[in-house]
């Protein structure tokens, strides 16, 4: 932004107006305006600091019409471009687009109701009210109903309804009193007026009538003064008032400095009123008018202050501060400042200004200048450079160094004598007269100590160490507070010994020593300390580090430091450094002065002594680069920020969002959250030091910027607090916050319900797990049991069968033992036919004929099948007793069965002389034929043994659905036991038994029976019987 230089001149001024012109945090220009002009005893400055602001600082256009503020402290200005909002640092626009239901961003008049609601009246008769949206957010415009509320030109916002509705018909009624401009009252009385009229509109229910009294004029300014009287100003200063519409007969002109301005008399000046104050602008010069003691009075409050197209005065007292908009050149922000500037001329105006000597209270000797206030500055006639350091007795002898020659000089003020003492080898930096006359003395220079007693050196020394001294306090006696570039030392002058160090490598430019006896240090580059009780606690350093050159400590007596700096001069409660120190105060607000406060320079001088002085009526003057700057501490009253803090706008990912309970709620899905925030304050930024803190995620504070917006990226999900805060100068609290709960919702799977669900899920999964889990253990335990109750019976089976194995064993072995013995017993019949047959052949083949040896070798063939048979037959049955022996049941006739037996036991039988009969039979059978053929040759084979000579016959007959053979011989018989025992299946082997064992064993295989008829000596009949076969149609068997 370019600077810019403007060269006015006024008449009646012998000097230059100068506007200095600087760039407030890159957006602001600001003008200082200084005025400078003659008096018979005056030669200084008094400046008025302006601040121009246009559309190259954010203004929609350069037409300000009016100017109020809302009660948040706000200020709102109203453009042909809409209405614009300033908080002291930047413009925000409000248009069509921002303000809905808008028809043009033309807006016209703002003022207040009684309760301090904004108004503002715009193109159309359109009413917008400036009011928050909710607690948090920042006002704002929002469109009002029609007829809703009446915004006058002066006075207050009407919006009682009936008197609404009154107003509207009386619009209604006289279409051309629109055309007439508006006043309203607080208590609702009106003023209508135009340069030929004026109507009254009281509360008495009467229409508005004419004021008879009030006369026309071409030129009639209208203005309503203190809530309650009305006034008219006309060229040459006359005036007409009236209250609540009744003539003020002592009225007749505006007493005070206004009625003295030529221009004004002329008719050349336009007036201003609003709740702020009424207004004369003429000839440069802005004058105030109140109304006391039945009299205007005028009062001139600005001087030489060109307005081009001055359209709008607005006072604001809190601030003291002029806001003068013009319709072509913006918005002007007008303040005196509060500190002067003795007039200097070159070249003293280019140096620095370092040690001021005190002549009196009024009076100071610096830079060989001669200032005081109220008089003019003159020569002092030294010619000398800056003091480094100097001193003035009580009696009126200066003390101090030529820095040219380092020669000490004693100056009398009263003769203006000169007298050169003596030389020093460095540049002092201390000196002090020990009596009136300055004869005896004390001094430090840079590198040693020095006393003089009746203008007689009694001691010089160097200072122990190599570090250069740059700053002196006496103690008591001969000790010493002494600052170097290595620390601050506690220095015995008598003993030249240093018997005590602190802050050893930093270097030490301050040192004062308070009533409480506490040490406060001031450092180069590195801020300041304070000591206590030999505990060193370090200072803050201040918004952006401007406290970290510090050159005095300059106490007030009201309980506050004025401390200069290289970045301006800065007042602090001395107690909140103090609490600081005690860790009971988290920080500590510092408000600082500078340029834009009137100030000549930021930067002030201390490497001298004194770097300040105090003169009559607590006026302080210090030492700066640029000149000595004189204010009253007692009577500066510092524009702290005293407004809340609010949330301009909110947007997340870049989307503009909304508050949700005056919280802000982000998804899980944002990347980015930007809050811009402002607190209204009209005054230097660092002094308002906005900072946040998010609680929860961060402890640090950091700074909003100029633009007051933070922007947060990428928040777990969770719950935090955003904090905002401003400094506060109230005593024990240092800061102003505004608590904003922000919360980041998780995604899905992150919810306590999620989390709950699952939770649930998981348990009644870990549930139905565990259950399972039970009941495979119970089923695997039952399992088990069973498993092992099985094996246990399997175990207990097989112990049975083991034992029943055993006993199979033993009887298999005995079963071995008894078959051995039934074969050797079976065996013995055939094999003993065949023997004595073969024997018989063997003995007398050579004696028989042919005929008779093929009989012979027939039977002994006939020995030998019976044999064979008989092998078979037992082989049959050793095959009966396995388990996979099988029977192969089927038709066949029992004829052929029975000639089968008959050719193989005809010869055998007849060795026992039996003959063997067998009835014919047409009989068929259904079972197995080979074990059937096993049964009846063994019955035979039994009947043969036992039977000799007898008859043994075989017959078949169907009887009782019930096959029967029977096999009937003529031996012997049985008697009862002895049918028991053949009958009988625990039997073991006997020498007769094996025959029944095997008939009995088949009978089993095939499904048949046994039945035995028997007598003694009589023989004995065998009958197996079959269940009826599936095949019918058997025929019974006669006889």
């Amino acid at each position: 932004m370019t600077k810019k230089v403007l060269a006015l001149f006024l008449p009646g001024t012998s000097g230059k107006i100068r506007h200095i012109v600087k760039l407030h945090k890159m957006k602001v220009l600001h003008l200082v305006l200084i005025t400078c002009y003659t008096h018979p005893c005056l030669s200084q400055k008094n400046k008025l600091i302006i601040s121009q602001y246009t559309t190259d600082h954010g203004l929609p256009q350069n037409s300000v019409k009016f100017i109020a503020f809302d009660k948040w402290g706000f200020c709102w200005l109203s453009t042909e471009m809409g209405l614009v909002r300033y908080d002291g640092r930047s413009f925000t626009t409000f248009g069509k687009s921002e303000i809905k239901g808008l028809r043009s961003a033309r807006m016209r008049i703002l003022n207040r109701d009684q309760n301090g609601a904004l108004y503002v009246r715009g193109e159309y008769d359109k009413v917008v009210q400036v009011k928050p949206a909710m607690s948090l957010a920042i006002p704002s415009p929002q469109l009002m109903m029609e007829n809703s509320v009446f915004v006058p030109r002066q006075g207050l916002a009407i919006t009682n309804q009936p008197r609404l509705n009154a107003l509207k018909q009386f619009y209604l009624s006289n279409p051309e009193a629109k055309n007439l401009f508006t006043a309203a009252l607080s208590d609702g009385t009106m003023y209508f007026f135009s340069s030929e009229t004026v109507l009254y509109w009281g509360n008495d229910g009467m229409a508005p009538r004419p004021l008879q009294t009030h006369s026309a004029a071409e030129r009639n300014e209208h203005m309503l003064l203190d809530d309650n009287v009305f006034v008219s100003v006309k060229a040459g200063n006359i005036v007409e008032a009236w209250d609540h519409g009744q003539l003020i007969e002592g009225v007749k002109a505006i007493k005070g400095p206004l009625a003295l301005e030529s221009a004004f008399l002329q008719g050349n000046f336009i007036t201003f009123a609003n709740e702020s104050g009424a207004f004369v602008y003429v000839d440069n010069n802005l004058y105030q008018l109140t109304f006391r003691n039945g009299e205007i009075a005028s009062k001139k409050v600005l001087e030489g202050i060109a307005i081009p197209a001055l359209s709008s005065v607005f006072y604001e007292k809190s601030q003291n501060k002029y806001y003068m908009g013009s319709s072509i050149q913006g918005l002007f922000i007008v303040e005196k400042a509060s500190f002067k500037h003795p007039e200097v001329s070159s070249p003293a105006s280019g140096k620095s200004f370092y040690a001021q000597a005190k002549i009196n209270d009024t009076t100071v000797i610096c830079n060989d200048l001669v200032l005081s206030p109220g008089n003019k500055t003159t020569s002092a006639n030294l010619h000398q450079d800056p003091f480094s350091a100097v001193d003035v007795s009580t009696a009126g002898q200066m003390l101090f160094q030529r820095t040219k020659n380092r020669r000490l000089i004693r100056y009398d003020l009263g003769s203006r004598k000169l007298t050169d003492l003596r030389s020093t080898s460095d540049l002092m930096v201390f000196v002090k007269a020990d009596n009136p006359s300055a004869r005896s003395y004390t001094f430090f220079t840079e590198q040693g100590y020095g006393k003089v007693h009746n203008d007689s050196l009694i001691k010089s020394q160097a200072f122990p160490g190599s570090a250069k001294i740059m700053a002196v306090t006496p103690l008591s006696g001969n000790l010493y507070l002494v600052g170097t570039e290595d620390g601050m030392k506690w220095y015995d002058a008598e003993k030249n010994t240093v018997y005590k160090s602190v802050l050893d490598s930093v270097q030490v430019r301050a040192i004062f020593l308070d009533n409480a006896e506490r040490i406060w240090i001031g450092t180069y580059g590195n801020g300041f300390y304070l000591l206590i009780k030999n505990r060193l606690y370090k200072m803050p350093y201040g918004s952006q580090k401007a406290l970290s050159t510090v050159h005095s400590f300059i106490d007030d007596g009201q309980g506050f430091f004025w401390i200069p700096t290289n970045n301006g001069l800065f007042k602090v409660r001395k107690d909140d450094l103090v609490q600081y120190a005690l860790a009971k105060q988290k920080d500590v607000p510092f408000f600082r002065f500078d340029r834009g406060n009137g100030l000549a320079t930021n930067e002030f001088n201390g490497a001298c002594r004194p770097t300040h002085v105090w003169l009559k009526d607590s006026l302080l003057s210090i030492s700066s680069l640029e000149g000595i700057e004189w204010f009253y501490p007692n009577k500066l009253h510092p524009n702290y920020p005293n407004r809340p803090i609010f949330v301009d706008s909110l947007k997340v990912n870049n989307i503009p969002a909304e508050f949700r309970n005056n919280r802000i709620r982000l998804g899980p899905d944002f990347t980015s959250v930007a809050l811009t925030a402002s607190s209204p304050y009209f005054g230097h930024a660092a002094n308002l030091n906005l900072e946040y803190m998010l609680q929860g995620f961060d402890s640090h504070w950091h700074s909003l910027g100029e633009n007051g917006t933070l922007t947060i990226n990428g928040l777990p999900a969770g719950d935090y607090n955003l904090v905002l805060r401003r400094a506060s100068y109230t005593p024990g609290n240092p800061h102003f916050q505004l608590s904003v709960p922000l919360s980041v919702d998780p995604w899905f799977y992150n919810t306590w319900w999620f989390r709950t669900v699952t939770g649930l899920g998981l348990f009644f999964l870990s549930y139905l797990l565990v259950k399972r889990r039970l009941n495979l253990l119970r089923k695997k335990s039952e399992e088990l049991e069973n498993t092992v109750e099985n094996r246990t019976i399997e175990l207990h089976r097989a112990i049975e069968d083991l034992a029943r194995s055993e006993h199979a064993l033993t009887q298999s072995n005995r079963f071995k033992d008894q078959v051995l013995t039934m074969i050797l017993h079976d065996l013995r019949s055939p094999i003993k036919f065949i023997s004595v047959l073969s024997g018989k052949i063997y003995e007398n083949h050579d004696n028989f004929s042919r005929d008779e040896l093929h009989v012979l070798l027939s039977d002994l063939l006939t020995g030998t099948q019976t044999l064979l048979g008989f092998s078979e037959d037992f082989f049959l049955w050793i095959a009966s007793q396995q388990e996979g022996f099988k029977v192969n049941k089927g038709w066949f006739s029992l004829q052929s069965l029975f000639d089968e037996i008959a050719a193989l036991y005809d010869k055998i039988v007849e060795v026992n002389k039996n003959e063997l009969v067998i009835q014919p039979t047409h009989l068929d059978c259904y079972t197995d034929y080979q074990i059937l053929s096993i049964i009846i040759r063994n019955l035979i084979d039994n009947a043969n043994k036992h039977t000799t000579s007898g008859t043994i016959a075989v017959a078949a007959r169907y009887q009782n659905e019930n096959l029967s053979i029977t096999v009937k011989d003529s031996g012997r018989g049985l008697d009862s036991r002895q049918i028991t025992a053949f009958l009988s299946r625990e039997k073991s082997f006997r020498n007769n038994g094996t025959g029944s064992i095997l008939i009995l064993t088949m009978l089993d295989r095939i499904g048949g029976t046994i039945t035995i008829n028997s007598q003694i000596d009589k023989g004995s009949a065998f009958t197996i019987h079959f269940p009826a076969p599936p095949k019918s149609g058997i025929a019974a068997q006669d006889g």
